[in-house]
């Protein structure tokens, strides 16, 4: 048929490839020609590649996704108006780009392995509790609350909700917070929020200037009886909750418990464990599971670094005055101040299995060079980590020297580096 219309030139048949993205990523229109086909992946394949679609109306599943919002659904077996819509998205950039990323958006947000395993958890969260793997809470209140402070975080902020969303957990509220948002987050929170009645939005209309404001504004509406702050750059295995809230369960005098991250970057790659961080404390401490007691975590780690650098893999107890823990002052270091509070709260549980996806260089908060608000603010930490200790005023001098020693070691190399 192709060389009998003349267009033995126009059309290639591909055979059957190893890789078929790549072809996906090159082209600029997707037409499923298909007049009955369940749902096929293919169509979402190059909806995840940014391809608007075209398909037959009555023709399965894709015309529900396809809408008017991913690419064009023509009347059944109508050959004419399929090419009429190929021509016109052919023409029309703007009308392609628009319809590709809406496609693109929509995919991730319904169809990612995390939405899939969020309808799937639903189905098994019940047979969980009954083997008591996490209990649910006690009263009326959630058992946990999840807090998400957002600002122009729009491209990771929906794969951060369905990670959210994924957890095995039902009885849990979601606090999105966002802080004057320029980059469409908003339109992706609104969309999660309908779908997701657990969740309650704060829109700022001024600009907070700060997480650490947007963490004490949550902090104070959160209900529950634990709190994860979940940074809404990162991400997160379906097993991190569930994992962190069995350990606090288990153990009622710690006050907060904590996973191992697993760096990624932009487009999600893994750029491996942040071993590196804390391998001059210690080679093999993290290495395991463990438990602490509050001055033992703070004296082997807190009192050095922040050796808990990313939020979200932390999940901790709520009591009354949670607020006031939070230094809203500082841009920086309010994180690694707040685990040192909690530590005079109560003990530390560590699960070493990689369940907290820390996004790198995506961060708001660093806007002075390496070392400059580690000092300013970290000096500030050490004196609340030697007054938690008990320490002497020798000893608390001893400290501070060793932390200024390494944050002019971190200036000297992002001198060297940049």
């Amino acid at each position: 048929m192709v060389e009998r219309h003349g267009l033995s030139g126009r059309i290639r048949f591909l055979g059957q490839q190893a890789d078929p993205r790549r072809y996906f990523a090159a082209g600029h229109i997707f037409l499923l020609s298909s007049r009955e086909d369940p749902f096929p992946l293919v169509s979402l394949e190059a909806a995840d590649a940014g391809l608007p679609v075209v398909c037959f109306a009555e023709a399965g599943g894709m015309p529900d996704f396809v809408g008017a919002d991913c690419g064009i659904v023509v009347p059944f077996e109508n050959t004419a108006a399929a090419a009429s819509a190929i021509q016109r998205l052919a023409s029309d950039e703007s009308l392609r780009t628009r319809l590709g990323s809406q496609a693109l958006e929509k995919v991730r947000r319904e169809h990612s392995t995390p939405a899939a395993a969020a309808r799937i958890a639903q189905l098994v969260t019940g047979i969980a509790r009954t083997h008591g793997q996490v209990e649910p809470s006690p009263d009326a209140r959630p058992l946990v609350s999840v807090i998400v402070p957002n600002y122009n975080h729009a491209p990771f902020l929906a794969r951060r909700l369905a990670s959210i969303a994924a957890q095995p957990i039902e009885d849990m509220e979601i606090l999105i917070l966002d802080d004057t948002s320029t980059d469409g987050s908003r339109e992706v929170i609104e969309a999660f929020a309908a779908a997701h009645p657990r969740t309650r939005v704060v829109l700022n209309e001024v600009n907070s200037g700060s997480t650490f404001k947007q963490w004490r504004k949550g902090l104070a509406m959160a209900r529950a009886h634990f709190i994860w702050i979940a940074e809404s750059d990162d991400s997160a295995e379906p097993g991190l909750l569930r994992a962190l809230l069995h350990k606090l369960q288990r153990h009622p005098d710690a006050s907060f418990a904590y996973a191992q991250s697993r760096m990624i970057d932009d487009a999600d790659r893994d750029l491996g464990l942040p071993l590196e961080w804390t391998a001059d404390l210690s080679a093999t401490r993290w290495l395991a599971d463990f438990t602490a007691s509050g001055p033992e975590e703070i004296r082997a780690a807190l009192s050095i670094k922040n050796s808990i650098p990313n939020a979200s893999a932390v999940v901790f107890r709520n009591f009354d005055g949670i607020v006031d823990l939070v230094d809203d002052t500082m841009r920086l270091c309010a994180d690694w101040l707040f685990w040192v509070r909690l530590c005079r709260r109560g003990g530390v549980v560590f699960d070493a299995r990689p369940l907290n996806l820390w996004r790198q260089r995506t961060s708001n908060a660093r806007t002075r060079p390496p070392g400059e608000l580690e000092w300013e603010e970290g000096s500030r930490v050490i004196g609340e980590c030697a007054a938690a200790l008990g320490g002497s005023a020798r000893e608390r001098e001893g400290m501070l020297a060793a932390f200024r020693a390494r944050c002019d070691a971190w200036s000297a190399v992002a001198r060297v580096t940049s």
